[in-house]
């Protein structure tokens, strides 16, 4: 929460090294490794350590569930985790056929699943379709997560289907839909007791946008007060999701979205030391 992420990563291996050195541990709390591993996926992708990913994938798959619920939780949280690599990797298509896997095998089964989980879920299906223009099936999945009731969705995955709803009718050229949506949106955000900072800017662009025929210069100043604002660990929560620098950039130079996203950065180097995984800070 704080930004730290390879500290984070570090703890989280510390906790793995347990489990590794006394296996009943996972016998006895599977659902505890099942979080460990979670978190481990969740941090690596905020570091974009993106050559990491698959090993610990590979672990949640590995696990023997108790149950019938366990065992399509585990599948959930596989599915998902793949997809966030494709959808940052800029893999749309390979995103898609996931998906439609996913629909097929798991999606009936969502009773078994926390309601926040299912939520992140369908906001990288609306990421995906997004990458693929495909933008009307986006916004049928910004409002899945939109129409579930508040309190069991999280603030960041909640603030950011509002986002890119917006962003959604942008593209769509909704324009007078945008004008009553924004003025709607100000209401709500003024009864907030805590905003992301990323969302208020994002609203106060648009009205200056759209009010200016689209002119570039806001544009390009919306571009250069986001990448300020990628460097508030709090706001990183949504832009780990959706890098709206990327969108921008992809708009400026009139690039696809795929073109304007991120490199993976290393950090970490993970080394096989017998049966248990360690690893060494680059």
């Amino acid at each position: 929460m704080t930004g730290n992420h390879q500290e984070s990563l570090r703890l989280y291996y510390q906790l793995l090294s347990l489990f590794q050195e006394h296996p009943h541990l996972l016998l006895d709390s599977p659902l505890y490794y099942i979080y460990l591993i979670n978190g481990i996926l969740t941090d690596l992708r905020s570091m974009r350590q993106y050559n990491d990913m698959p090993f610990f994938i590979t672990c949640l798959q590995k696990i023997e569930p108790a149950s019938e619920s366990l065992g399509y939780f585990i599948q959930h949280l596989v599915y998902l985790h793949r997809l966030a690599l494709l959808l940052d990797l800029g893999e749309y298509q390979q995103g898609e056929a996931l998906m439609q896997v996913y629909t097929k095998e798991i999606s009936s089964k969502a009773k078994v699943i926390p309601p926040n989980s299912d939520a992140i879920i369908h906001l990288l299906m609306a990421l995906v379709y997004f990458g693929l223009q495909q933008f009307n099936t986006a916004l049928q999945q910004v409002n899945y997560v939109l129409h579930k009731p508040r309190e069991y969705v999280s603030q960041p995955v909640y603030t950011l289907c509002r986002m890119l709803r917006l962003i959604i009718q942008v593209e769509l050229k909704n324009d007078d839909y945008l004008h009553y949506e924004l003025r709607s949106m100000e209401r709500k955000l003024k009864a907030d007791e805590k905003l992301f900072k990323t969302e208020k800017l994002t609203i106060h662009f648009l009205k200056k946008w759209i009010g200016s025929n689209r002119a570039t210069k806001y544009l390009e100043l919306f571009f250069q007060h986001a990448q300020e604002i990628t460097q508030d660990p709090y706001e990183n929560q949504l832009l780990t999701w959706f890098d709206i620098t990327a969108w921008t950039e992809a708009k400026l130079t009139k690039k696809n979205l795929r073109a304007s996203c991120s490199s993976p950065a290393k950090t970490f180097s993970l080394v096989k030391a017998g049966d248990k995984l360690v690893y060494s800070l680059i």
